[in-house]
């Protein structure tokens, strides 16, 4: 499960399940991955925007 931490006194718990996607900002939740009795598979990846500011 990814855990996603809300303020000091709230979590949300996202259970693996088919059909699932989180997306979130990592910078402005601080998260975690709960330990699996079994295997799994992940995917990270990032959102990037070029520049407006072409030197």
């Amino acid at each position: 499960a990814l855990r996603l931490y809300l303020d000091e006194s709230r979590s949300l718990d996202v259970l693996p399940e088919a059909g699932t996607l989180a997306c979130f900002v990592s910078a402005e939740f601080a998260h975690e991955v709960l330990p699996a009795s079994r295997d799994r598979l992940s995917l990270t990846g990032w959102f990037r925007r070029r520049s407006d500011n072409i030197l």
